[in-house]
């Protein structure tokens, strides 16, 4: 049996960073981040996004009637 190994030279992160107000596909939601604090000092951010915001796959089924998908 033969395994295919890949050596990987140099990783380069394509990735958007979510923010507030970040740019969408037109008509779909904004992302929203929101910071919440409670009276115990606890802080923590409160985020609503659509799952096509920021950096992510579009598996084949996506665009295509029976296609395939990512997983």
């Amino acid at each position: 049996m033969q395994s295919c190994v890949m050596e990987i030279k140099k990783i380069i992160d394509l990735s958007v960073t979510l923010r507030d107000g970040m740019p969408v596909w037109p008509g779909n939601n904004g992302v929203k981040i929101e910071v919440m604090s409670s009276p115990d000092g606890h802080v923590a951010e409160k985020y609503a996004s659509i799952t096509h915001s920021g950096t992510h796959v579009d598996a084949p089924l996506h665009f295509i009637k029976n296609g395939t998908t990512v997983d």
